[in-house]
């Protein structure tokens, strides 16, 4: 497993190159069937309680899985928005896991 720069996205490694037990952030992408979410964050913040999950969708779905309480954060991708504005986004938000 190699080492992640800061500035990428994925996994984190600690300096013995081994996964981190539990990350500090987690994306979580579902741009069609949110139900999903709706059903698996309980199981992911069963698992790691101390993450903060992060749900990036389609502005359709923010009224089903916004008053989450799961969820940390909800993103929204709009027509007008690029992967790089996505990409840019989970930057800013330091996330670890996706």
């Amino acid at each position: 497993m190699r080492n992640f720069c800061k500035n990428e996205i994925g996994p984190t490694v600690t300096q013995n190159n081994s996964p981190s037990s539990e990350p500090k952030r987690i994306a979580l992408f579902r741009l069609s069937s949110a139900g999903d979410i709706v059903l698996t964050s309980p199981a992911l913040k069963k698992a790691w309680p101390n993450s903060e999950l992060i749900f990036l969708t389609k502005a359709a779905y923010e009224p089903l899985i916004s008053s989450n309480p799961n969820l940390k954060q909800v993103i929204l991708w709009t027509k007008n928005d690029s992967v790089t504005t996505i990409r840019n986004k989970l930057l800013e938000l330091e996330i670890e896991a996706i």
